[in-house]
């Protein structure tokens, strides 16, 4: 499998301003985890327990990128990324 893309989908949409240099998620809760593979399906294995990003959790940069560096360990993916979309709480 080449590519496993950690989706945090429905990022709470803020209605404050944040400034220039900060990426707009950062803080905000996470409205939902996806796991999804370029080829359409994941493995068998039960990956979600792995991670540390949860449904409402703040959005933390070192939770994302723990959770990719566990995902790329297990050897199942020779690539893996995260996408953060906004929505709406």
């Amino acid at each position: 499998m080449s590519l496993v893309a950690l989706a945090l989908c429905g990022v709470a949409y803020a209605q404050e301003a944040a400034a220039p240099a900060r990426p707009w998620y950062l803080g905000l809760p996470v409205g939902q985890v996806n796991l999804e593979a370029s080829g359409g399906e994941l493995p068998d294995e039960n990956l979600e327990p792995l991670l540390q990003a949860r449904q409402g959790d703040r959005y933390s940069v070192q939770v994302i990128r723990s959770d990719l560096a566990v995902l790329y360990s297990t050897g199942l993916f020779s690539e893996v990324l995260a996408e953060a979309e906004p929505g709406v709480a």
